[in-house]
């Protein structure tokens, strides 16, 4: 397909994250995303908040679906049912602002380049403490859709 019209999917599971939820929604870079020619589509999976973070999520414009079994991997597999069948990639992230979705555009160019078929990054910086590999190492999972 043409470069100048593949769609981004990103999937951001979240329990009570009405702190940061709005932050990590505007931090995404739909200008620069524009203009490499990505469009992108939010899709925010509430599972079962009991604060605002759905109706903040709506207001900044992301699709809000609602998962009452709670879990992050519950949420997480309802957010990939709802990605729409038309999306190249999807980019997985957390809705308590830990992470940057400013490098979303870098992390695409290695998937669009066809250099690899998925991205795995770090928040930690490449530095692992106390020898542990925990849920929180891993921050962005891209996936090409094939």
């Amino acid at each position: 397909m043409e470069r100048g019209h593949k769609k981004v999917c990103a999937i951001i599971p979240c329990f009570n994250e009405a702190a940061g939820i709005a932050r990590v929604i505007e931090r995404f870079p739909r200008e620069k995303l524009a203009a490499h020619g990505y469009e992108l589509d939010i899709i925010v999976v509430d599972n079962a908040s009991t604060d605002k973070t759905a109706d903040i999520a709506r207001s900044m414009g992301a699709t809000v679906i609602v998962e009452s079994r709670k879990g992050k991997g519950n949420a997480m597999r309802t957010g990939f049912r709802a990605v729409p069948e038309d999306a190249h990639y999807v980019i997985m992230l957390d809705g308590d602002d830990t992470y940057r979705p400013e490098e979303m555009v870098r992390l695409l160019e290695l998937l669009d380049s066809g250099f690899c078929d998925a991205v795995v990054g770090s928040r930690l910086g490449g530095k692992v403490t106390d020898n542990r590999i925990a849920s929180s190492w891993i921050t962005w999972v891209w996936m090409c859709r094939t």
